[in-house]
């Protein structure tokens, strides 16, 4: 009881009129106080409403006032926000002002020294009067709690006005601490504007949100869900969110496959596999066997076809260099030898063309010559060898 009465007192120390305004005794019955100086309040739950129009809430050991005032209370002390403290013994309270107070069942009096020199923005202290006055060019607002600027009906917020985690930019409003994000009137963290968003299991910054280790965002992007465990078969290891399978295997479908096998799931038969980069197989055709125009599958290379016509060995040989655009028995012979070789599957048509450049280019390849696609003294040397044996 003498708490609740002292709240009142320090109500009415908050107000501008300090000694003029404040009570000098109140009584309580039941939620209802009644003042000498005429005002009176009623208490409902944890909010407190003043006949002047002003509230007050209490969260814990805090009261915060609609007029800015606010003060803590733990065990017999009380610590208001403009720098008071109030120590309580039996029935009687003392205040760090020169005040005290005195409670009687249910009627406090106070000791009437209690003025007080804080005031609010915009306002000065008379010491002659023990009152707050309005600085030049602002009038004091209806429930006497502020002083806001004249012919408006904006009045500034103050220090004490301002959210919890926010400061008055000392011009017009109140801005958020660093760390903090303004939501609905109050200052919140990054996280706690993430986890209203999207759930607890996110985490944010002044740049974005983001899911907590173990979670990943839906499909929808509206919240953060478990991330599927990964299970991996058998000759598989997991790395990251995905399984690698054992040397000379890749991943595929779920399970382990070895080259030969991946390959002709993807090209069908007349292939072989090897390891290739990235886990991946490398697929070539078999021997006889060569890509089809798509590289979709393995086909038989074809034979010579019926017009080719033939030097058997003793009867001609490499003369002369041959590139894209030559033409000439030493084109035909060197066809004709690609085709028999297996390595040219065209026409014979004595003209060197983009056919017969890869044909060479293959032929190279196998006998380890530089693949230029042209025929050198190397690669007439080599056919001429290849020549003498058919």
């Amino acid at each position: 009881m003498t708490k609740r009465i002292i709240f009142f007192f320090l109500v009415g120390l908050f107000l501008f009129n300090t000694s003029s305004v404040f009570a000098s005794s109140c009584q309580t019955y039941g939620n209802s106080t009644y003042c000498s100086d005429g005002t009176s309040y009623q208490t409902y739950g944890n909010t407190t409403y003043g006949s002047d129009g002003s509230s007050y809430q209490t969260y814990g050991n805090t009261t915060y006032g609609n007029n800015g005032f606010s003060y803590q209370q733990y065990g017999n002390s009380i610590y208001t926000n403009d720098g008071r403290s109030y120590q309580t013994y039996g029935n009687n309270t003392y205040g760090s002002d020169g005040s005290s107070y005195q409670t009687y069942g249910n009627t406090t009096y106070g000791s009437g020294s209690n003025s007080f020199s804080t005031c609010p923005a915009n306002s000065s202290y008379d010491s002659s009067t023990g009152k707050c006055n309005c600085n030049y060019g602002y009038s004091v607002n209806s429930s006497k709690t502020a002083c806001v600027y004249t012919g408006t009906t904006y009045a500034a917020p103050t220090t004490s006005s301002c959210p919890l985690n926010s400061y008055y930019d000392g011009v017009s409003s109140c801005k958020c601490n660093s760390g903090y994000m303004a939501s609905g009137g109050s200052c919140i963290t990054y996280n706690q504007s993430c986890q209203n968003q999207y759930g607890y299991n996110t985490y944010g910054d002044s740049s974005s949100c983001y899911c907590s280790a173990g979670y990943q965002w839906n499909t929808p992007r509206t919240s953060c869900v478990p991330i599927p465990a990964v299970i991996c078969p058998i000759g598989a290891t997991q790395s990251g969110q995905g399984c690698v399978c054992a040397a000379g295997s890749v991943y595929k479908n779920g399970q382990c496959l070895s080259n030969m096998a991946d390959c002709e799931l993807s090209f069908g038969s007349n292939v072989v596999g090897a390891p290739g980069s990235n886990n991946n197989s490398s697929c070539n055709c078999a021997s006889g066997y060569q890509w089809n125009s798509s590289k979709t599958a393995c086909q038989v290379i074809p034979a010579p076809t019926t017009n080719a016509t033939y030097s058997p060995a003793g009867s001609g040989s490499f003369t002369s260099a041959l590139q894209v655009g030559s033409s000439g028995d030493q084109v035909t012979l060197l066809q004709t030898l690609l085709i028999k070789l297996g390595y040219f599957s065209g026409g014979i048509t004595g003209y060197y063309g983009s056919m017969t450049k890869a044909a060479v280019i293959t032929y190279q390849t196998s006998r380890g010559i530089s693949p230029t696609g042209t025929v050198g003294p190397k690669t007439m040397a080599s056919l001429n060898s290849d020549l003498s044996i058919q």
